[in-house]
């Protein structure tokens, strides 16, 4: 996967919810976020196992990994 030039989502792409909270965050944020399916990254990216994407989102600012309890909170706040 080449260098992120923005913020950037990692979600699981297999799960309903998962793909559903993301419809609903792209029309949020507009294009200020990228949002990538977890079967289209490589293992070790960022340092993480390619398995621990297939169960959760990720989301990753300024090219750092955020806490997990900050994600949806920091993605609903982009303007839109």
């Amino acid at each position: 996967m080449s260098e992120q030039k923005k913020d950037f989502l990692i979600f699981d792409s297999d799960c309903g919810f998962c793909k559903k909270s993301i419809e609903i965050m792209k029309k949020l944020t507009q294009n200020n976020i990228d949002y990538i399916a977890s079967y289209e990254i490589e293992d070790g990216f960022y340092g993480i196992e390619r398995d621990s994407f297939d169960s959760s989102i990720k989301f990753f600012e300024h090219k750092e990994k955020t806490d997990a309890l900050n994600e949806y909170e920091k993605i609903l706040s982009y303007p839109h």
